[in-house]
């Protein structure tokens, strides 16, 4: 009887070190664009007011 499974431990190691060495180099892409952004001076909300988020006026009905 065959391994009727046509992948074998090895490429599916190879796979996953595939994705994980993907993984890290998107993740370094982003934070680069991220500090790049961030000396621009972009925001994705500006400066927030922290007190807005206070428990008695958190959006809460009531």
């Amino acid at each position: 009887m065959g391994n009727s499974n046509p992948t074998t431990p090895m490429a599916d190691k190879d796979m996953l070190d595939a994705a994980i060495l993907y993984t890290n180099a998107c993740e370094k892409r982003y934070m680069s664009l991220l500090r790049q952004a961030k000396e621009q001076g972009y925001s994705a909300w500006g400066q927030l007011d922290v007190q807005s988020f206070t428990p008695n006026n958190a959006g809460m009905a009531g």
